[in-house]
């Protein structure tokens, strides 16, 4: 890993990882796996019509429908946006390390990254306003944009700190959720309150639609940066990226450590939220909405760390399989945004309704398919030498004002 040229850097001591030419493969794989479980995730915000007991994901429905319910409630919500931030962190120091590499000062470096993080929020209100309320890319945006001003320059140690104390509060908010959820009386009221959803995606008029989502997105922006985990996953991207966490061997058994605990973690703080989804455990799902979103963290870097060291085993043998999957993440603002082209016409009440009376089994079957056809198409542009498109409009405006 080249170490920055400023003699104060933070990176001064950290040596060489692979030479600059040699990109790998592990961070790549991760992105484009990690695609497929946003869309796992996010698909059934496009089901409508159905109760949901406080959760995204719908109430009843066949077997199957609760299988998948049950086990995207365990294994993947609350678990990839994690995963995706600090991989969003990893990004982060790769870019500005290439820049330095070719001879790009650094005040205008950190320009670039201040403009990427702006455009990243303005594509998010497009996408939101346009598609998807869910849209996370301006809560990356806005937390780049926080993080970058107060601790870029700063230490792994420094770094380090400020993620314990920021996890630290995060866990205090945990407890008064999950104590006011469960001190709570289960009223009729209440009970029917949580279960009686409104989502933008049924309204069947679009432009009404279009203010439904927007509003859904500021607000989903604000907490989604306050109150879950971003922030320290893309922090702890950082010290991951500057120490070659996930492409250095000698860093193996951290990863398989990584793995084994945070996996385990994050399935076992997602089951009281599953029962209580199931009508099991007599408590309001929304009660354990901290103690989700701590454990996923566990989880996201698990699966990153799974990830890696597949992407390890494979760096030197790649299939053409691999190489789509790789493609895919190499472009995974244009996978992520494909999805909501896909999703949000084919769902939602405006366009041709299916969100309305298929179950969460078929909808995850969709996410899976929709999946694959990104991977095709990304490993076609790959071997066309071409980048994806949404990449090469964040390009051209991120360097439009260093130029």
């Amino acid at each position: 890993m080249t170490a920055f040229p400023e003699s104060a850097s933070p990176e001064s001591s950290v040596p060489d990882v692979r030479p600059a030419y040699t990109r790998e493969l592990a961070p790549d794989l991760a992105r484009g796996l990690m695609l497929l479980f946003i869309a796992l995730a996010n698909v059934p915000g496009f089901l409508y019509g159905r109760e949901t007991g406080g959760l995204v994901r719908p109430l009843g429905g066949t077997r199957a429908d609760q299988l998948v319910s049950v086990a995207g409630i365990i294994a993947i919500d609350g678990r990839i946006y994690p995963m995706f931030a600090f991989l969003f962190g990893v990004g982060m120091v790769q870019f500005r390390r290439s820049r330095l590499e070719h001879g790009v000062a650094l005040p205008v470096v950190r320009r670039m990254l201040t403009d990427r993080h702006l455009w990243l929020i303005g594509f998010g209100a497009v996408h939101a306003l346009l598609l998807f309320a869910g849209d996370i890319l301006g809560t990356y945006g806005l937390c780049g944009l926080i993080l970058m001003a107060a601790l870029f320059e700063r230490d792994n140690k420094q770094i380090g700190l400020f993620a314990a104390i920021y996890l630290g509060f995060l866990a205090l908010y945990a407890g008064a959720v999950l104590a006011g959820g469960l001190t709570t009386p289960l009223t009729p009221e209440l009970v029917a309150a949580a279960r009686s959803t409104f989502a933008p995606v049924a309204e069947p008029s679009y432009p009404a639609s279009m203010a439904l989502r927007f509003q859904a997105w500021l607000s989903g922006t604000l907490t989604g940066a306050l109150t879950t985990p971003i922030m320290p996953a893309i922090l702890l991207g950082w010290i991951a990226a500057r120490q070659g966490w996930l492409v250095q061997r000698r860093y193996r058994r951290l990863l398989i450590a990584t793995a084994a605990i945070g996996i385990p973690v994050a399935w076992l703080g997602a089951l009281p939220t599953a029962l209580a989804h199931l009508g099991v455990l007599a408590a309001p799902a929304w009660a354990f909405s901290g103690l989700v979103a701590l454990t996923g963290l566990a989880g996201g870097l698990g699966y990153v760390a799974g990830f890696a060291l597949l992407g390890q085993r494979l760096q030197d043998r790649q299939s053409a399989p691999v190489r789509a999957v790789a493609a895919l993440g190499q472009r995974s603002l244009s996978g992520y945004l494909f999805q909501s082209v896909i999703f949000a016409p084919l769902l939602s009440a405006w366009g041709l309704a299916l969100g309305g009376w298929i179950g969460a089994a078929a909808a995850a079957g969709i996410a899976l398919v929709t999946w694959l056809v990104s991977v095709l198409l990304a490993y076609a542009l790959s071997r066309a030498g071409r980048r994806g498109p949404a990449e090469v409009l964040l390009r051209r405006l991120t360097y439009r004002r260093a130029r």
